[in-house]
């Protein structure tokens, strides 16, 4: 859970619960009735398979504003932006975000320069918690801005 102040990102507390619903719910205890926007994986707009409702329609049907782009910004991308926003004091995590700090703090870079993945998710893997706060932070303020249509350079004529 981030609060955006300007152009600082404080992450103030979190979630952790394995189905979309449940931790809609517990969103809604915790921010108390304030309009909430939500950052997920582009994948969320996929149906559930357990669910007639993808996330991101169940969250959009409990009264959240969800950002979902239709593809995730590239992982560099996201990185970048976050180690800048740190480099800057512009992102700033409560300690007591425990699982984030430690993510934080122990996520591995394979020799490509792409971040390690986990196959077992169990109480939540590094690389899933780095990613959250990829999404939220790249797409408030993000390096490299998405833009519509074609690219044209300007005319020097």
């Amino acid at each position: 859970i981030c609060g955006i102040e300007g152009d600082t990102c404080y992450v103030v507390d979190s979630v952790v619960e394995y189905d979309t619903r449940t931790t809609a719910y517990k969103l809604q205890q915790k921010t108390q009735g304030k309009m909430i926007e939500i950052c997920p994986d582009s994948s969320g707009k996929n149906q559930s398979s357990n669910s007639s409702k993808s996330d991101v329609q169940i969250l959009q049907s409990m009264g959240f504003r969800v950002n979902a782009p239709s593809i995730n910004p590239r992982v560099v991308d996201r990185i970048n932006t976050v180690n800048k926003m740190f480099f800057e004091g512009k992102l700033l995590v409560n300690v007591l975000v425990h699982k984030l700090v430690f993510a934080l703090q122990t996520q591995k870079y394979l020799d490509n320069g792409t971040p390690e993945k986990f196959n077992d998710h169990k109480n939540g893997a590094v690389d899933d918690w780095c990613d959250t706060l990829g999404y939220i932070v790249n797409r408030k303020f993000g390096i490299i801005k998405p833009y519509m249509g074609i690219h044209r350079m300007p005319n020097r004529n």
